[in-house]
C-alpha cells in the first residue's frame, strides 16, 4: 500500500501536511519514528487506519496516541473494521473509551460496553481477556452484575462432593443472564476469566454477589469523573461556564496571564485533530504559523472537550467534533482580533500569554452582545412585522450558540455559521441598529 507524504510546515510539535505524494509501505517503515507518528496523527479515518496497520511497530504508534484519538478513529471506522485498532490499543486507551462511550449521566450502559468488547473479542480471546483482567477491578465488577444474576453461591451447596464437582467445572456460582441476546458474549468472557485465574473469578463473582452493582457503581462514577477531568472533561453543570458572559468593555487581558503551568503529561501527545482537520484561519492561523506549544495545543484540546461537554457534543461523531472546532477557531479569532486589530505579534502574545479560555469568552461575549439586543428586538411589538431576511438574521442570533446569518455578510447567500470576523460583528451590529430604529418608530 502507498501512503501520502508532503512538504510540511511545522507548528511547534505538530505538522500540517502539505502537498502529499505517495509512500510505499517500506518507505513509510523506513522513516524515523517520530516522523510516521506525526504522519499518523495527521491523517483521519480509513488513511489513518491504514497507516497504522501498514506499520511495523503498530502497537507502539498507538499506544502513542491520545485516546481521543483512538476513540474517534473508531467511531469513524466503524464495529466492522475498528477490531485491529482495539486489539493494539492500550488498557487505559480501552478503559477510556468505555469512560467516553458507555455512561448516561451517573448509569454504565453495560450493553454499549458489550459492543465494544464484542469487536474486541472478534481479533481473539487473549485479547478480551487481557483488557478484561487487566481494567479497574471494580468497572469490571459493575458491568458484570448488570450482565448476571448470582442465584446460588459455592457455600448454598451442602453436598460437599457436588459442591466439589461444581467449582470444578464453572467455579461454583448459579448464573442467570439478564438478557438473552447477550448471555453467549457474557457466558464465554466469565468462562475465559476462570479458565485463566480461578482465584480471580471468585473474587470477581463474591464482590458481584455481595456488594451488588448499585453500590460500587457510585464509586466507579466518580473515579470514571476523575480520569476524564484529567483530559479536560469536565462535569456537565462545570462545563456551561466556558459560555459566561465577560464584559468585552471591560476586557483586561492582563488579568487572564497565564501565571500558572498548565498540568499535563509531556509525554503524551495532543490529539493530532486539533489542527488537521479544521484549519485555523484569519489572524489565529498566522498566530499559530509562528508555532505552538505542548501546553497550549494541550489547552486547547481541553477548552474543546469542556464545550463539547456543554453543548452535549458526542466526542466520537466526527461531523459534531470538527462543528465545535470550528467554532473554538472563529471564537479565538474574533478575540484576537478585537484585542490587538491586526497586529500579528501582539495576537501571538495574548495567544500564549493569556489562558485560552479567557479569549475565548471574550469573543464569545461580543457575539452574545449582538444576541442579548436581537432578543429584545424578538420581545418588542414590532417583531411580527419584521421582514425575512432579518427574521433569519434574528432568529440566528438567538440560537442557545449564536451564529451570524450570511446574507447579512453577503446579499444573496443563506444559511448561518459562527462569526469568525470583527467586520461580521460590526455589520450585524448595523443591521441591528436599523431594526431597533424601526422599533423605536413603531413604538
Amino acid at each position: 500500500m502507498s501512503h501520502s507524504k508532503g512538504d510540511t510546515r511545522r507548528v511547534g510539535h505538530l505538522t500540517l501536511l502539505k502537498q502529499p505524494k505517495k509512500l510505499t509501505s517500506r518507505e513509510f517503515n523506513a522513516l524515523p519514528f517520530a516522523e510516521r507518528l506525526e504522519m499518523v496523527q495527521q491523517a483521519a479515518g480509513r488513511r489513518k487506519y491504514d497507516l497504522i496497520i501498514d506499520a511495523a511497530d503498530a502497537r507502539e504508534l498507538v499506544a502513542c496516541l491520545p485516546m481521543q484519538e483512538v476513540y474517534l478513529l473508531a467511531r469513524e471506522l466503524g464495529p466492522e473494521d475498528m477490531t485491529e485498532l482495539l486489539a493494539l490499543a492500550t488498557t487505559e486507551q480501552l478503559t477510556g473509551i468505555l469512560d467516553l462511550d458507555c455512561w448516561q449521566r451517573d448509569r454504565l450502559d453495560g450493553k454499549r460496553a458489550l459492543g465494544w468488547l464484542a469487536a474486541l473479542a472478534e481479533a481473539g480471546d487473549e485479547a478480551l481477556l487481557d483488557f478484561v483482567m487487566e481494567m479497574e477491578f471494580e468497572l469490571l465488577a459493575v458491568l458484570v452484575s448488570g450482565w448476571i444474576r448470582i442465584t446460588w453461591t459455592p457455600d448454598d451447596i451442602e453436598d460437599e462432593e457436588e459442591r466439589k464437582a461444581l467449582i470444578a467445572r464453572d467455579g461454583g456460582y448459579g448464573i442467570e443472564y439478564r438478557d438473552s441476546e447477550s448471555a453467549k458474549l457474557v457466558g464465554h468472557i466469565l468462562s475465559l476469566i476462570w479458565q485463566r485465574d480461578p482465584e480471580f473469578y471468585w473474587r470477581l463473582m463474591a464482590t458481584v454477589h455481595g456488594e451488588g452493582g448499585s453500590v460500587l457503581e457510585e464509586d466507579v462514577y466518580r473515579w470514571r469523573t476523575g480520569r476524564l477531568l484529567d483530559l479536560g472533561f469536565p462535569e456537565p453543570v462545570e462545563a456551561q461556564s466556558v459560555y459566561a458572559w465577560q464584559d468585552p468593555d471591560r476586557a483586561d487581558p492582563s488579568a487572564w496571564s497565564r501565571d500558572y503551568p498548565l498540568a499535563f503529561n509531556e509525554e503524551t501527545r495532543p490529539p493530532g485533530y486539533l489542527l488537521t482537520r479544521v484549519a485555523p484561519g484569519e489572524l489565529l492561523s498566522e498566530v499559530l504559523t509562528g508555532g505552538i506549544s505542548s501546553e497550549s495545543a494541550w489547552e486547547l484540546t481541553y477548552l474543546l472537550n469542556k464545550m463539547m461537554v456543554a453543548d452535549e457534543v458526542d466526542p466520537g461523531d466526527a461531523r459534531q467534533v470538527d462543528e465545535t472546532l470550528r467554532r473554538l477557531y472563529a471564537t479565538l479569532n474574533l478575540a484576537l482580533e478585537h484585542l490587538a486589530g491586526q497586529d500579528l505579534t501582539r495576537a501571538a502574545q495574548l495567544f500564549n500569554g493569556c489562558y485560552l479560555e479567557f479569549l475565548f469568552r471574550h469573543g464569545h461575549s461580543l457575539v452574545l452582545q449582538l444576541a442579548r439586543r436581537a432578543r429584545r428586538i424578538q420581545a418588542s411589538r414590532i417583531a411580527p412585522y419584521i421582514d425575512p431576511p432579518y427574521r433569519a438574521l434574528l432568529e440566528a442570533l438567538c440560537r442557545r450558540c449564536p451564529d451570524v446569518w450570511e446574507g447579512a455578510i453577503e446579499a444573496g447567500r443563506g444559511g448561518s455559521r459562527p462569526f469568525v470576523r470583527l467586520s461580521e460583528i460590526r455589520q450585524v451590529a448595523d443591521c441591528l441598529d436599523r431594526l431597533e430604529l424601526q422599533q423605536q418608530l413603531f413604538e
